[in-house]
C-alpha cells in the first residue's frame, strides 16, 4: 500500500524540478494515516538520490 501511495505521489510532482522535496503538508494530504514525520526524510532522501 506505501509503495502504491509512494508511486502517486511521484507521478503527481513529476513535473516539478528534479531537485524538488515533498511537504509534510503534501505527505499528510496523500497519506494522512500515516506517521508521516516518520517517512518525510526517508522519502525525500530517496526523491534526491533517484533524481526525481
Amino acid at each position: 500500500m506505501l509503495k502504491l501511495m509512494l508511486l502517486a505521489l511521484i507521478a503527481a510532482n513529476v513535473h516539478n524540478c528534479l531537485s524538488q522535496s515533498i511537504t509534510a503538508a503534501q505527505l499528510k494530504a496523500i497519506m494522512p494515516n500515516s506517521k508521516h514525520p516518520e517517512y518525510l526524510s526517508h522519502i525525500n532522501a530517496a526523491l534526491a538520490e533517484g533524481a526525481i
